[in-house]
This record gives structure tokens, sequence and C-alpha cells, in this order.
């Protein structure tokens, strides 16, 4: 059986605060930041949830909590989430996981200036 999403209702579990995210998959990480650029309007929710359990299992280890289902992962990331797990997600691409991103992103042109060597310095 299949989960719907509700859109308009409330997460039913009680989220950490965001700034518990610790993401430990750099091309999970990466292959997500690129599609949320890439395809702003169909974000894969498979994907969304996990990264959204990739950042948190420390966190659900550490807590010794039950973790939410993968539709209630998304529900929350979408309707009652903090705009700070994406912004973090990003954060750690560009800090932690430039390589895999960049060899993601179609460059054309002279490579002296657009090319991967230039993301990775940015």
């Amino acid at each position: 059986m299949a989960h719907e999403l509700d859109f308009n209702s409330s997460a039913p579990w009680v989220p950490p605060n965001v700034h518990d995210l610790q993401f430990r998959n750099c091309s999970l990480v990466a292959d997500w930041v690129f599609n949320f650029f890439t395809y702003v309007e169909d974000l894969p929710y498979i994907t969304t949830a996990t990264l959204i359990r990739d950042g948190l299992s420390q966190y659900w280890r550490d807590s010794n909590v039950t973790r939410p289902n993968s539709t209630e992962l998304v529900q929350w990331a979408f309707t009652d989430g903090d705009p700070l797990l994406f912004l973090q997600a990003f954060n750690y691409t560009t800090g932690q996981c430039k390589e895999p991103f960049c060899k993601k992103l179609p460059w054309e042109g002279n490579s002296d200036l657009a090319g991967r060597g230039v993301c990775s310095e940015l």
C-alpha cells in the first residue's frame, strides 16, 4: 500500500533542530543539490528522504528515537521543515563535496574561465 502525501497537515513526528544535521555521503548530497538547482519544480521525494536520513542518522543513533518513515520525512521537509535544511545541504556540498558536485555540472566554453577548476575554487 502506497503512502499519500498530505501537504496540508503537520508532520506526525517531532523533528530535531536543523543544526543537528551531519551529512556523511558526499555523492548523495551533491546529487540532491544538483537536482535542487536543475529540477526545482520536481525534486525526487525518495532522494529527499534519503538526504534527510543521511543528515540525521547520527542524531537518531545518539538520541535513541524512533525514526520517521519516508513519507513523514518528505512531508516535514516540504511543509514544516526549516529552510536551513536545504541551505545546509548546499553548504556541505560547496564545503566538503565540491569534486562530485562539479563533475555533474555541464560545463561549456573555455575551461580556464568556466571549467571544473573554477567551481572548486569558488
